[in-house]
């Protein structure tokens, strides 16, 4: 197992400390996510358009490129692109990549949507993740039909305690309805 004892932050940062200063930790951090930041450019270069803001390279294990894309439809898109993206990128990139793992970052697909809102207004007022007042708007006006609500209240009056109370709140929607 690994020395995982607190070390002195002087081991950190002191790249001459030792005679082959390439093990200084901060560094190998360094060249590693400078790596990474030029296997995502070429990565991306090889992608087709409507992939490329949903997608990035996370980081590179035992041969093993591993990109995350925002939601499980892009994976599912990107897995067809798969082999062809391996082949382009062992040729162009990196020849000793053995496989790529594509995974789910839902953080990106916020990220990215960020990025869209900051440079479109316009997609903001139209986008109701992004406008949260809207989708709440929205959410009200779902509504139960009576007949529902006349079985989810017959429902209440068997029930006890919290179920009761939550089924009546929930039948007191089509009531709602009528009044709107």
């Amino acid at each position: 197992m690994c020395n995982n004892r607190p070390q002195p932050i002087n081991n950190l940062f002191n790249l001459f400390s030792k005679k082959d200063y390439r093990f200084a930790p901060l560094l190998k951090i360094q060249r590693h996510a400078t790596l990474l930041l030029k296997i995502n450019r070429a990565i991306n270069e090889l992608l087709p358009e409507s992939i490329r803001p949903w997608c990035r390279v996370a980081n590179i294990r035992h041969k093993v490129l591993i990109l995350e894309v925002a939601s499980a439809s892009w994976k599912f898109r990107l897995n067809f692109e798969r082999s062809q993206l391996l082949s382009a990128s062992k040729a162009r990139i990196l020849p000793f990549f053995s496989s790529i793992d594509i995974r789910i970052n839902p953080g990106l697909a916020r990220k990215q949507l960020l990025t869209m809102k900051n440079s479109n207004q316009n997609y903001q007022a139209d986008n109701p993740f992004l406008n949260k007042k809207k989708l709440r708007h929205k959410m009200v006006r779902q509504f139960l039909s009576e007949k529902s609500a006349e079985s989810i209240r017959h429902l209440a009056l068997q029930n006890n305690g919290r179920v009761k109370n939550a089924l009546e709140r929930l039948a007191s929607l089509s009531e709602r309805r009528s009044i709107n």
